[in-house]
């Protein structure tokens, strides 16, 4: 139990500890010299990628643990289930994060960086901590 709450804990923090780190790096400049071209029809094609995905994602990740199947295997499997759709959520979450702040100091459009806090903001209905993670494993039917 200890185990799988530490693993989900340190998945969580390492991700936002790195998205902290890109924006400071962004900020600083220090990666700007890793930036090569920029097109205005890649700009459009990544917007409407993270857009859709950022839409989708994260109402998804938000409703995972309501799906028959995956309310089935808590049931079964318990703190190993729980750790994979857990892990599965925040991947969820964090994945557009991090592309999406990739994106924005690439590009420079602000569609980038909204998505991006929004989806750090999403974070906070995800965090690991016990109490959610005991209550996720006594689901109701």
């Amino acid at each position: 139990m200890d185990n799988t709450i530490k693993a989900l804990k340190i998945t969580f923090w390492s991700v936002v500890t790195g998205a902290v780190l890109l924006v400071a790096i962004g900020e600083l400049g220090l990666g700007d010299s890793l930036v090569s071209s920029y097109s205005v029809e890649a700009d459009f094609i990544f917007a409407s990628i993270m857009e859709i995905a950022t839409v989708v994602l994260i109402p998804s990740a938000l409703y995972l643990f309501k799906l028959n199947k995956v309310q089935r295997q808590l049931k079964e499997g318990q703190w190993k289930a729980l750790h994979k759709w857990a892990t599965t959520r925040l991947a969820m979450l964090e994945a557009p994060m991090i592309a999406n702040i990739l994106l924005y100091y690439w590009s420079h459009n602000v569609a980038f960086f909204y998505m991006a806090v929004i989806c750090a903001i999403s974070l906070a209905f995800v965090y690991p901590s016990q109490r959610r993670c005991e209550s996720e494993l006594n689901i109701e039917a």
